[in-house]
């Protein structure tokens, strides 16, 4: 592991034991469960950990979170904070400084972090569902336009207007939008269910009535039982990695230091 895997395996560990205190349902979701069959802990050249829950479960993890995680931890989620540009929650590490172009532009500050994302309901009729993940993509990508700080780079044409003109489009208006879309079928039993239904096919929602503990670096997590399945409609030949040009790191930091607190810039 490198420093900022260590640094986000603390943050995994803190998450798992205020779930496994309170009887939460968590799986290991997208990479960080590949991670887990395939490498036994992070993908290599990975540096973040994805978590899913239940609908139910992660409110109940967002209303215990800011008294149950421990005093170098916080919560970020929208429930909090108005100008938070997700729809999913982050645990940050306080002594850190891990900050994106899109946070600053928001105003926010973070630190290294893990990513909790709602387990939802999407409709089982294949034209509803079609609707619904459009919908739901047109929404967010306006919010996500929106709140892009293009100030460091040569974009042009709609990005560049979408973010100029981020008040005409109101991003946080939209990711408002985006969550009750998510939640529309909360309350209705569906055969699949999606935690990113904009960039992921949904799986059944049976794999997600049981689960189990997979071994991680030092440690175990939970993901869901039937990992074959799962993983494969995620991403088919999921044992083979890819090829070196496609195992670059996505993220990019306008802010990064591991030795010092975003509270204290």
């Amino acid at each position: 592991m490198n420093e900022l895997q260590s640094r986000v395996l603390i943050i995994g560990k803190e998450f798992k034991r205020v779930c496994d205190e309170n009887n939460l349902r968590y799986f290991m979701d997208f990479g960080t469960f590949l991670g887990a069959v395939r490498h036994k802990g992070f993908i290599p050249w990975d540096d973040d950990m994805d978590f899913c829950m239940p609908r139910a479960d992660y409110e109940k993890f967002l209303e215990i979170a800011p008294d149950a995680l421990g005093e170098n931890f916080s919560l970020r989620c929208n429930r909090y904070e108005p100008k938070y540009p997700y729809v999913y929650a982050k645990i940050n590490d306080k002594r850190t400084t891990v900050i994106t172009a899109c946070e600053r532009k928001c105003g926010l500050k973070f630190g290294v972090f893990v990513d909790i994302f709602p387990l939802d309901n999407v409709p089982d009729g294949e034209k509803e569902r079609a609707k619904y993940v459009k919908r739901c993509t047109r929404d967010l990508h306006i919010a996500n336009l929106a709140n892009m700080d293009l100030s460091e780079r040569n974009y042009t044409g709609i990005k560049k207007l979408v973010s100029k003109c981020g008040w005409l489009f109101n991003g946080e208006k939209r990711l408002k939008k985006f969550e009750k879309d998510l939640r529309r079928y909360e309350k209705v039993a569906t055969a699949r269910v999606s935690s990113n239904i904009t960039s992921s096919n949904p799986e059944s929602a049976y794999l997600f009535d049981e689960s189990a503990e997979y071994p991680f670096e030092d440690t175990t997590f939970r993901g869901v039982k039937n990992y074959d399945e799962y993983l494969t409609t995620l991403y088919g030949d999921y044992m083979t990695p890819p090829p070196e040009h496609e195992r670059a790191q996505n993220q990019h930091y306008a802010e990064f230091d591991l030795n010092k607190s975003y509270l204290s810039k």
